[in-house]
């Protein structure tokens, strides 16, 4: 790095070089403190050795890790966002927003088993049509939708909005029209929380209401 430095100061011009630290994400403390301790020892440099190592660690919400320009770390506040370029954050989007509408398709063919599959194992479902009462589970989930009465129904989802909240959690709400035949049609939301598990990105909550109708 010396040699960009060296450079720029013989020809008198910013080439244009910056030092940077390294972003690693995680939501576990044990994993940040592992990560902490690993910067300490890193910053030191190897003998003999001018180096230094700085890691900036975001975590999203349990706080950071962050470098500025010349690897000096420190303690940032919690809260700090999450660092995910463009177009992960948009596959992220994508995954989450297909969840919301494998539910609806899903759910209409009466596919209960695939249903329940997109929930993680300890998510928590709260129906529209009884959104103070939490399904916890994904067992629980699977024997609600089998016990209830066959009928057919067409869900249609919109409006859907989809916030990344790290690069294993994100949130998201969504409009909601139910058809069953009979009568109007209910109009409601979802809002969701989305977790990454080891089979993918599943449920963590649904949490529906209906605005009239039902």
């Amino acid at each position: 790095m010396r040699l960009w430095d060296d450079l720029t100061a013989d020809i008198g011009l910013d080439l244009g070089f910056r030092r940077c630290g390294l972003v690693y994400a995680t939501h576990d403390e044990a994993v940040l403190a592992r990560w902490e301790s690993w910067r300490e020892i890193t910053r030191e440099g190897r003998p003999g050795s001018k180096s230094r190592c700085a890691v900036a660690i975001a975590p999203g919400k349990i706080g950071a890790l962050m470098t500025d320009n010349r690897g000096r770390a420190r303690r940032a506040p919690k809260g700090r966002g999450v660092f995910l370029n463009p177009d992960e954050q948009l596959r992220l989007e994508w995954r989450c927003a297909r969840l919301i509408a494998l539910y609806a398709n899903l759910n209409d063919e009466a596919r209960w088993e695939e249903v329940a599959a997109l929930f993680a194992e300890d998510g928590v479902l709260l129906r529209p049509t009884a959104p103070d009462v939490p399904i916890a589970g994904r067992e629980a989930i699977l024997a609600a939708f089998r016990a209830r009465p066959a009928r057919k129904t067409r869900h249609v989802c919109s409006n859907v909005v989809i916030d990344v909240d790290g690069p294993a959690h994100a949130r998201g709400v969504s409009a909601m029209l139910l058809y069953t035949g009979d009568g109007p049609p209910a109009v409601g939301w979802f809002r969701d929380r989305f977790v990454l598990t080891p089979d993918g990105w599943r449920f963590a909550e649904r949490h529906g209401s209906l605005s009239f109708g039902g």
